[in-house]
This record gives C-alpha cells, sequence and structure tokens, in this order.
C-alpha cells in the first residue's frame, strides 16, 4: 500500500469536526518509556523525561541496516530470517503483523533490553550506500511514494522500543548517499524529498518517547556526487527544518567521519541552538599510523573536550561516542571497550552506542557479541538507576579520583563517583568537604549487580588523599567507587 506526496487531497472525515476527550493516568511501569513521559533536551548535557528523571544512553550502533528486515513490507525477500536467532526471545503479547511476522526483530528488542541497552541506532535511508535496502519508500528511486505499509510496521517496532526502554536513534542519510536527494530530483542543496521525508518521519514517529535525529552518517566524509559532503549550511538547515517539525525538544545531532577528524564539522556548530549535540566516531585504540588531521586522543578526553567546550558556548551538548572504530575484532575487545569507551564516556559526561567492526553493515546475530552487551548493560543499569535524578549536577573532575589513569565526577560535598580504570590504590581527593561524611560502596563494571560495601563502610572528607579502603574482590581490575554524603542517606 502507499500514498503519493506528488499531488494535494481534499480533506477527509474527522476533518473539521469538534469534540473534547479526556485523558487519564498513564498506567505503565518498570523500562517503559511510556511511564516516564517524553525525553527532551533541556539545556544541560544530558536528556531529561518529563518525570524528571535524566536519561544516560548506552546502547547499540550496529548493526545499522536494522531495518533492512524481509518481513517488513518491500525489504528484499532474502532478509527474511536475517533475525531467526531471536525469534526466541519474542513472548506471548509482544506485537507482530501480518499473519505472524516480525518475531525475529520484536525478539532482538527484548534481548537487547534484557541487558539494559537503551538505545539503537539504525539507517532509515541507505538506497546507493551501505546495505542499500532500507527506506521509506516503495522502491529505492521512488522518493515521492512512501510506503505507508512498511511505515506502519516500523510503528509496530518503534512503539516496542518504547516499551522495552530503548531510545529509537533515526539516522537520516549516510556518506554514500549524502546528497542523494538533492541529486535525485535536481533542486539543489536542501530539495523538496529531503523536507518532505524529515516531515514524513517527524509526523509518523516524533510522538515516540526518546529520539535522536541524526543529520547524517560520516557527515564530513569526502566523496563526490550523491557523496558528496554536507557542508556547514547544510547542516545548519537540515537541523533547522527538524527542530520547526517536530513539537517537541527532541536531540538532534549529526555524526562525524573518518573517524577521530573533528574539525571539520564540530567547532562550527558550537552555540548553535538546534544541534543538541555531537555523534562521534572515534578510535576505540590509537590508529596504527599517523593520519593528516585525524586525533587520537582518547575517547574519555574526546568526550570531555565537547563537553566543556559546548558549555563554555552557553548551549551544553549532549555527548556521544556513537561509532568507536576499531576495525577489527580483538582479543580483549570487551575489556577496551568497557574501560576506554563504557566508563571513559559516562566519566567525561557523557555517553555511547556500541559498534561492531567490520559487521556494522550486515546482519549479526546479536550473541555473537554478548560479552559487550552485558558490559554496557552494566553500566547502562547501574547509571539510570542510581544516578538519574542527580547526574546532571555532577561535573567532570578527573583530579578527584587519584592517579594518573583514573576518571571522576562529582557535585562536590554531595556525590562523587570515581572509577579506578585499572585498580591499585583506591584514594580520592575530599578537600572541598571538610567536615563530611560519606557513605563507599563499590560496583563492579566486569559482573554488574548490586553496589556493595569494601572495607571502609564510610569516610571522612577534608583531605586531599583519602583512602577508601580495599573493593569486595581483586584489588587488580577496575572498579567503580560512589560516595555519597551521610547527612543526604535515609536513615
Amino acid at each position: 500500500m502507499a500514498a503519493s506526496l506528488s499531488g494535494r487531497e481534499a480533506g477527509t472525515a474527522p476533518d473539521g469536526e469538534t469534540g473534547i476527550f479526556q485523558v487519564g493516568p498513564q498506567d505503565k511501569t518498570g523500562k517503559d518509556f511510556r511511564a516516564k513521559g517524553k525525553l527532551e533536551y533541556v539545556g544541560k548535557r544530558y536528556l531529561r523525561f518529563a518525570d524528571g528523571d535524566h536519561f544516560i544512553k548506552l546502547g547499540a550502533n550496529s548493526p545499522e541496516v536494522l531495518l533492512e528486515y524481509g518481513e517488513f513490507d518491500g525489504t528484499p525477500g532474502h532478509a527474511k530470517d536475517v533475525y531467526a536467532p531471536n525469534i526466541g526471545d519474542w513472548n506471548q503479547g509482544d506485537p507482530t503483523w501480518g499473519e505472524g511476522k516480525g518475531k525475529g526483530i520484536i525478539g532482538l528488542v527484548n534481548y537487547l533490553s534484557s541487558f539494559g541497552i537503551n538505545s539503537h541506532y539504525f539507517l532509515c535511508m541507505n538506497a546507493y550506500g551501505d546495505g542499500q535496502e532500507a527506506w521509506p519508500w516503495t522502491g529505492a528511486d521512488a522518493i515521492d511514494v512512501y510506503d505507508v505499509s512498511k511505515l506502519g510496521q516500523w510503528e509496530v517496532l518503534f512503539t516496542h522500543f518504547d516499551r522495552m526502554g530503548l531510545m529509537v536513534h533515526f539516522q537520516l542519510s549516510e556518506s554514500e548517499n549524502t546528497n542523494y536527494l538533492e541529486a535525485r530530483d535536481g533542486q539543489g542543496t536542501f530539495s523538496d524529498a529531503r523536507k518532505i521525508l524529515y516531515r514524513e518521519l517527524v509526523a509518523r514517529f516524533g510522538h515516540h518517547m526518546a529520539i535522536t535525529w541524526n543529520i547524517g552518517e560520516e557527515n564530513q566524509a569526502a566523496g563526490s556526487g550523491i557523496q558528496t559532503p554536507n557542508n556547514d549550511v547544510q547542516r545548519r538547515a537540515f537541523a533547522t527544518r527538524v527542530r520547526k517539525l517536530t513539537p517537541y525538544r527532541d536531540h538532534i545531532s549529526v555524526h562525524n567521519g573518518p573517524a577521530g577528524k573533528f574539525a571539520d564539522i564540530f567547532p562550527q556548530l558550537i552555540g548553535f541552538k538546534d544541534i543538541t549535540g555531537p555523534s562521534l566516531q572515534t578510535y576505540l585504540t590509537k590508529p596504527n599510523r599517523a593520519r593528516k588531521g585525524v586525533s587520537a586522543l582518547s575517547n574519555h578526553d574526546e568526550v570531555a573536550r565537547w563537553v566543556e567546550e559546548s558549555k563554555k558556548s552557553g548551549h551544553p551538548w549532549v555527548v556521544s561516542i556513537d561509532e568507536p572504530w576499531w576495525g577489527r575484532r580483538t582479543n580483549r575487545l570487551t575489556d577496551t571497550l568497557r574501560k576506554e569507551v563504557v566508563w571513559g564516556a559516562i566519566l567525561a559526561g557523557g555517553q555511547m552506542e556500541f559498534y561492531a567492526g567490520g559487521d556494522d553493515v550486515k546482519h549479526i546475530d546479536y550473541r555473537t557479541y554478548e560479552d559487550c552487551w552485558r558490559s554496557i548493560g552494566y553500566a547502562a543499569k547501574f547509571c539510570n538507576e542510581n544516578l538519574a535524578n542527580e547526574i546532571a549536577d555532577m561535573e567532570p573532575n578527573d583530579a578527584l579520583a587519584i592517579g594518573d589513569e583514573n576518571w571522576a565526577m562529582g557535585n562536590e560535598k554531595s556525590t562523587y563517583l570515581l572509577y579506578f580504570k585499572n585498580g591499585g590504590e583506591f584514594a580520592a581527593d575530599l578537600s572541598t568537604a571538610k567536615g563530611q561524611k560519606f557513605s563507599v560502596q563499590w560496583f563492579n563494571p566486569r559482573t554488574g549487580g548490586k553496589m556493595t560495601h569494601g572495607t571502609y563502610e564510610t569516610v571522612q572528607g577534608g583531605s586531599e588523599h583519602v583512602l577508601l579502603g580495599s573493593p569486595p574482590g581483586t584489588t587488580a581490575q577496575d572498579w567503580v567507587v560512589l560516595l555519597r554524603n551521610a547527612a543526604t542517606l535515609s536513615p
């Protein structure tokens, strides 16, 4: 079933009708985002739900071809069974469409949610790009004929995202088709086709609870023709159009590429109100060889840079590492990802999504990366369950955690979050908290679970070098320590 936007149609019932309706209290609970209300940008480095909780995104960037699913109408048939391993994760009562279609993709949402993963990034238009099988139209070149049956099936999926606590991260173009719509209809740098695409997506899906509208993946990557990178004028115009369309303060972002190359895109957007944060493609580890104009800073330092620079502009950004590029699977991928990206981003005031290397543009068995999902999920549950009310008032300050490779953030005299990357001596600078007593709780980022006590249940503030005792386990691995002012704790 398709609808053409090439002409105008007269209004139909109930056009012109008036009346009233009542809105009662919502009945959702738990991880369901509908229990929390709309997630919006509120002028801070974290998005905030209507219920007052802030959101720390820790999700999936791969595969970006999520929507290339053969049980969506108009998607090539060879993709029908791509999520077969997740059919068993579909539960009785979960949605389907047609005659029981969709169990695989609904099941994989359940699978990710079971670990605490709270977002998924995907291309909603990759005509002539990677994958080349996802678009909202009846075909790759039918840019003015929207497939309303397929879009209805997407709506079933995105509603399940809400239900299971995942952000819907729309990627609106990619480096291989950056200017495809302009080339296709020959209408300059901001075509009617692109304007219609934005309008259709916002009108159909803008009501979902947690959304990122990402203007483009690898948006300044070199190319020619339809791969010609967008420029700063275009990025601003695209973001402003999306901002005017959405009735909410949804997060609007843009993604850099190649990895580590930021100078051509983000400095020019600092302070621009319609973009609320960068989507960073970084190196998970330093590149094997020097590349001109490419930064090899740590992921932690890169997030801290954009958090601080945007703060100085008066328009704080929501900063996310959305593609920590590592190229090939390494023997210690999980450890490196957990330390350098997950906790590196969190302790710099940011967030992240996981990138699966060479598996980013093909369907995967998600269980291949289960060790990564677990590490990310442990962090997501810890942060969103323990810090959602206060993290926006905590400032990154690595000097609070004694040691060169340790990171910290805090609302001094109140709450301190410390990450000791390689164990060793566990000590904090509490010199600004003279006369204050703090509870000491340990969280194991390798195994998750509840916070526990180590050798000390409390410590006294007022010194530059306060020993925190030993964790409830090996001292040679990474640990998270949460210090809270004892006077603020419930009896």
